[in-house]
């Protein structure tokens, strides 16, 4: 993970990269994805993107499943069950756009309502096609986002 953007999150995204390696180990892969970035954006519920998501019809089973569908289950792989589980070059991307886009906001600390909208920046990936998969309208999803982000602050 880059240096810079894991020195600007705060408690609650910390707790989401867990929750994304906590999801990895769930599903016997020994790396975290966008689609394990996804699953704990989801699994947050109490932040600002866990509602998001769940407002676009976007239900921790259910994403689990749709992610099952693409990725199939891991076998599980040394060192999966250890703390760290490295993250994949995408989900690397999904944070660096997470630290762009609080910088673009005028944010000084990365939170998980900037890691979904680091995620939403890509234009393709695991998480990328889950959501298309599953009908959410990325766009909606953005804009009633910031919109959130906007009545917050």
């Amino acid at each position: 993970m880059n240096e810079s953007v894991a020195n600007s999150q705060p408690e609650d995204s910390l707790k989401l990269m867990k929750l994304a390696q906590s999801e990895a180990r769930r599903s016997g892969h020994s790396y975290v994805g966008t689609e394990q970035l996804l699953l704990a954006l989801i699994a947050l519920k109490e932040s600002l993107s866990g509602e998001a998501l769940e407002g676009v019809g976007c239900e921790l089973e259910a994403t689990r499943e749709a992610v099952e569908r693409v990725t199939g289950k891991g076998a599980g792989a040394p060192g999966a069950a250890s703390n760290e589980i490295p993250f994949t070059p995408a989900a690397n991307k999904v944070l660096e756009n997470a630290y762009t886009a609080a910088c673009d906001l005028g944010h000084e600390k990365i939170q998980p309502e900037h890691i979904l909208l680091g995620l939403l920046a890509l234009t393709n990936g695991v998480a990328i096609q889950v959501l298309e998969d599953m009908d959410v309208n990325q766009t909606e999803l953005r804009d009633v986002l910031l919109e959130m982000i906007k009545s917050r602050n």
